[in-house]
């Protein structure tokens, strides 16, 4: 029984890696789903949360963030993979059990910002991205980004809460006996 359990958890693991780089590759060839794909393999990553634990969806982050940095060409929705959306349903969940509502909402925005300036910062520096990229209408308007991106990552966060809460209520039991895990 207990090997099965292990062969369970690894090959839901390897679905879910799996699937987390088909997300990633998939921009690709989709370039304009550059910031939508990487938030979806991060919906990916919550489910092995639910499923295999932080250990778990670690080893499945860490896979999946390895072999997208491997395959897809799209490097900057790699880094916003690999810098934020990735790890972030693993620490919105260690987040979340603190209890404490206000310091969590601070905390989730902290991750988001930091990471989205770092990656700003690295797709200029490192991958040469022009600064030209980041305007509008001749203006340079990477706060108004960072503002707007604030609002769509609160979006984000809510709209994740409620996948997750569906997934557990759906179809967390279905999951669950077709990979033979404990209840």
């Amino acid at each position: 029984m207990n090997m099965s359990f292990s062969a369970g958890k690894t090959a839901l693991g390897g679905m879910l890696t799996a699937l987390s780089v088909v997300c990633m590759f998939l921009t690709n060839v989709i370039p304009v789903a550059e910031y939508a794909l990487p938030a979806l393999a991060g919906v990916v990553i919550m489910v092995a949360v639910v499923e295999l634990g932080y250990k778990g969806a670690c080893m499945v982050y860490a896979a999946s963030a390895a072999l997208s940095l491997l395959l897809v060409s799209n490097l900057e929705a790699v880094l916003m993979y690999v810098l934020l959306f990735g790890y972030y349903s693993i620490l919105k969940s260690v987040f979340e059990k603190l209890r404490r509502p206000y310091f969590c909402i601070g905390l989730k925005f902290a991750v988001f910002n930091l990471a989205v300036i770092l990656v700003y910062f690295l797709a200029i520096g490192l991958l040469g991205l022009p600064a030209e990229t980041f305007e509008l209408f001749g203006t340079n308007v990477p706060l108004l980004f960072l503002v707007l991106g604030n609002v769509v990552f609160a979006i984000y966060d809510v709209g994740l809460t409620r996948l997750v809460t569906c997934y557990c209520l759906r179809y967390h039991d279905r999951v669950r006996n077709m990979f033979r895990l404990p209840k």
